[in-house]
């Protein structure tokens, strides 16, 4: 039995219009809402599925093949009117650049912490130190291609006893989707399995994601490449 309950196949109903639980982070107000919602019309893009009704939990997005998901995720987060918040080395936080990015959402991790562990860590004290927190992660860790998942995402989770929202960039579609929660009782290896099976059909904007990512390529990748974990 899959671990993600949602079905990737299925089209999702936009979320414009669609009432905000209370219980999640508030980001904007109407008027920031509709703005942001005319800015992704304009461009074609929707938002599609269910918001989750909780006050703490995981993003994971994926395929991330470029640096312009983080720019629609920021129109995402304005149109949805809920706060996402993200991990940054604390080397960016500099005036006024520092005072942007915690207003946008970014919560700085101290140098020398920003490796994988420092960034786990950081995002578990988060969850602990707030009553209301949505914690936005990359679980492929970059926008090259690679093979595996990092595991990050599924330590915080576990960690912080926070669920996991799965969340896809359909670029094909000109959409961003909120595709369900994932099961976290398993193991990592199942996890990841079923997360691979939900989004192997899925194209972002380079490519797909992990072992079906020469199917989507812009250009064929050779079979010996070295750009691969």
């Amino acid at each position: 039995m899959s671990h993600l309950k949602s079905d990737p196949t299925r089209p999702q109903d936009t979320l414009q219009g669609v009432y905000r639980p209370e219980s999640l982070p508030v980001r904007g107000n109407r008027l920031t809402q509709r703005f942001a919602w005319w800015v992704l019309r304009r461009f074609g893009w929707d938002i599609r599925g269910v918001y989750p009704d909780t006050s703490k939990f995981l993003i994971i997005g994926a395929p991330h093949s470029s640096n312009w998901d983080w720019f629609w995720g920021m129109w995402v987060m304005w149109a949805l009117g809920v706060r996402f918040s993200y991990m940054i080395k604390d080397a960016f936080f500099f005036p006024p650049l520092g005072a942007i990015l915690r207003w946008m959402g970014g919560v700085k991790v101290e140098r020398g912490a920003g490796n994988s562990l420092g960034l786990i860590k950081a995002s578990i004290q988060a969850f602990e130190q707030n009553k209301k927190l949505v914690l936005f992660i990359t679980p492929e860790g970059r926008t090259k291609p690679v093979r595996t998942l990092k595991r990050g995402f599924y330590t915080i989770a576990k960690s912080a006893q926070v669920p996991v929202l799965v969340v896809s960039f359909r670029y094909d579609e000109k959409a961003i989707s909120l595709d369900g929660m994932v099961d976290m009782n398993g193991p990592f290896d199942e996890v990841e399995k079923d997360l691979k099976a939900h989004y192997h059909a899925i194209k972002g904007r380079h490519r797909g994601y992990l072992d079906n990512l020469e199917n989507w390529a812009i250009s064929p990748l050779p079979k010996d490449t070295k750009i691969y974990d």
